[in-house]
């Protein structure tokens, strides 16, 4: 099986007052289409480092990245990324939320909405569509945040409501 995603001799360096600090060593992996991988270590050891590197948020100081063979320069179509905190818009209901994707990429509001609530009803929050978050539980937040960078202009994969 090849690789869907290449992390080749990653490295990053952060400029620091005190000097360059060392966040992610020389870091290589292959992960198959499909797969589930969890990257696991203590806070400050370039977990976060490395996922931003891939999903083109931040550069990497050496090495390479590459999904479906293409090397990842800025943030590819079909990637999306969840924080740690749930960073949703509070002004905008979990719907409006999940949409920012589409909405961001100038892409149809209709093309995209039944396929958002596809998303929502699959993370078990069905009728909080018109919800804000202020009115979820932390744990709701994450759902709308998941279902958010599921929703892609051009998925890997094929979603739900995509037949």
């Amino acid at each position: 099986m090849s690789a869907f995603i290449e992390v080749r001799g990653v490295e990053k360096v952060y400029p620091a007052r005190a000097g360059a600090r060392q966040a992610l060593r020389r870091t290589s992996l292959d992960i198959a289409a499909g797969e589930f991988v969890s990257i696991v270590g203590p806070s400050g050891c370039g977990k976060t480092t490395l996922m931003k590197i891939v999903a083109g948020l931040l550069p990497a100081s050496a090495g390479k990245v590459r999904i479906d063979g293409v090397p990842v320069h800025d943030p590819p179509d079909g990637v999306g990324m969840v924080f740690q905190a749930a960073t949703l818009l509070k002004w905008r209901t979990v719907l409006a939320n999940v949409l920012v994707p589409a909405e961001a990429t100038g892409r149809p509001r209709a093309q995209y909405e039944p396929v958002a609530r596809a998303l929502i009803r699959l993370v078990g929050l069905e009728g909080f569509d018109d919800h804000y978050p202020r009115e979820l539980s932390g744990g709701m937040q994450q759902r709308v945040a998941i279902s958010r960078a599921l929703l892609s202009p051009k998925p890997y994969g094929v979603l739900p409501g995509e037949g």
